[in-house]
């Protein structure tokens, strides 16, 4: 099934989260090394100056809107979008309709520290 590009025109790359147990049995996650291609609509939420000393540059978050194709969204997972690497600000919504299917995911994403 083809997306419209002009519902989704931005290409983002998953990241889903992968877990395993530590020496002491404790599940730890993170984001897994393997992306997925995902149809998206990327916008701009807020922008902030990071006022930090040298160096200083301006942080901005965005709302991304996923393809119901999207990869399950948890608070580990990362999103790779024109080159720079996000993570989720809270929990991604996914959309349903009355049937129950999922339409699309709503995510907030923010620049992981060090970007």
């Amino acid at each position: 099934m083809e997306l419209s590009p002009v519902l989704f025109p931005h290409t983002v790359t998953v990241y889903p989260s992968v877990a395993r147990a530590d020496i002491d049995g404790n599940i730890i996650r993170w984001a897994g090394p393997d992306g997925v291609p995902v149809p998206a609509f990327v916008q701009p939420r807020t922008a902030t100056e990071d006022d930090t000393g040298p160096g200083q540059r301006a942080r901005a978050t965005f709302t991304a809107y996923l393809s119901r194709f999207c990869p399950p969204l948890d608070a580990w997972a990362a999103i790779e979008w024109e080159g720079r690497w996000y993570e989720l600000d809270g929990e991604a919504l996914d959309t349903r309709g009355l049937d129950g299917a999922v339409r699309h995911w709503k995510a907030h994403l923010r620049t992981v520290a060090g970007q």
